[in-house]
Formats: structure tokens, C-alpha cells, sequence
């Protein structure tokens, strides 16, 4: 069985390096959003690496390569003042030589549980136990007695937003946990909130990214 790699190969010099390129891109006022890496300009991958390929990030920094892109995703779709200094939060925040693999299941429960709070529970009663039951699978860490089949058929019964959240469950079914975040992004679970629909990403964004950097930050 493979050995899952410990964050930044458990060396606080490999912390430091990064930690250091991302600040001095940062005060230069080279982080961008919408770009790879050109002429010392970049997204968060672009401005960690000083290259874009987040297939290096569990080879340089000893960080699976799913956190990474999860980290370009929040980076890209989060509100523009926080964006300004999440890349270099998020680096800050990774504890040195652990597993990061922990937090995978924690934020689909957390993701989970943001969709069964938006859920009309009454009217919906076998999509809310269809969340509960994944919710308990994630919590015991034994999703391989859900039946991941028939959660695909119920969201492909439904539309909009309740199809939103049963495709979510099934994901996270899967523990596929960037697809999960990136649709419960861009689902529609909000559509009738205060906040107007264009801007919706980047409210989920926010809150997603608030959950994650305390998530890294309580690994062992």
C-alpha cells in the first residue's frame, strides 16, 4: 500500500522557501488571478511553483496534488480583497510533516453539511436521508456501503437545486472532493438569497476557503 506524503516533505526549510516566494510575488504585486506564470506573473500555482503545473506540488512541496487545484479554484472564484492574500494564508497555514489526505472527508462534511442546512427537509424527506446517510459514511470513514449507483439516479430525477445537492452527495459519495466544491459553488442552492445570483460563487467561495485554511491549520 502507498504511503501518503507528508506536507513539505517534513522540512521547515521547504516551508520557508515557498512561504517566502509567495509573499515577495505578493508585494510586488505579481499574484493575479486569470493567468498561469508569465514573465514572473501569476495565479496561486504560478506564483507557488514559479511555473504552472500543479502536478509538482506533491513533488516540491509534499502537498497532495487535489489540494492544490482546490486551492487555484478558490483563488480564481473568491472575492478579489480575500484573494489577495490566500495563496500565501494557505501555504502559512499547513502544519509541517503531516497527511494532509485528513482534511479530504472533512471538507465533504463540512460541504454536506452547508447543503442539508439549505435543504427544504419536509418536502424532500429521501434527499435529506440520502445526505444524512452519506454525511454518517463520511463521518465512520466507510463510503463503501453506499450505494452510489442509486444516488446517481436520484439526482438525475430532479432539477435545480435539489439536483444540485444529491449530484454534491454523489460526489462526495465518491470523495471526489474538488468536483464537490466546485459544485456547490456553482449550484443554484442559493438562488434565493440576498446575495445576487452573479456573486453567490464567491460567497460559497469565501466561507469554503475559511473552512479549509482552519482545517489545515488544526492537522496533526
Amino acid at each position: 500500500m502507498k504511503e501518503n506524503i507528508l506536507s513539505y516533505h517534513n522540512d521547515e526549510s521547504i516551508k520557508n522557501k515557498y512561504v517566502e516566494r509567495m509573499r515577495d510575488h505578493i508585494e510586488a504585486g505579481e499574484l493575479v488571478r486569470g493567468l498561469g506564470f508569465i514573465n514572473g506573473r501569476g495565479c496561486a500555482i504560478g506564483c507557488t511553483l514559479d511555473k504552472y503545473d500543479d502536478a509538482q506540488y506533491p513533488i516540491e512541496l509534499g502537498i497532495p496534488r487535489w489540494l492544490g487545484q482546490l486551492e487555484e479554484i478558490i483563488f480564481e472564484k473568491m472575492s478579489e480583497k480575500k484573494s489577495k492574500k490566500f495563496p500565501l494564508e494557505f501555504l502559512e497555514s499547513i502544519p509541517i510533516g503531516v497527511d494532509l489526505e485528513q482534511i479530504r472527508p472533512l471538507l465533504l462534511i463540512y460541504i454536506l453539511e452547508l447543503c442539508l442546512d439549505a435543504l427544504d427537509h419536509d418536502a424532500f424527506p429521501d434527499d435529506h436521508k440520502i445526505l444524512g446517510d452519506v454525511l454518517e459514511a463520511l463521518r465512520s470513514g466507510n463510503t463503501d456501503r453506499l450505494d452510489i449507483a442509486e444516488i446517481g439516479k436520484m439526482y438525475r430525477a430532479h432539477y435545480g437545486a435539489v439536483s444540485d445537492i444529491i449530484y454534491i452527495a454523489f460526489c462526495a459519495a465518491k470523495v471526489k472532493v474538488k468536483t464537490a466544491l466546485v459544485d456547490y459553488m456553482n449550484s443554484s442552492i442559493y438562488s434565493n438569497s440576498k446575495f445576487p445570483k452573479k456573486y453567490k460563487h464567491i460567497f460559497h467561495c469565501d466561507l469554503c476557503a475559511d473552512k479549509l485554511l482552519q482545517l489545515l491549520k488544526e492537522c496533526k
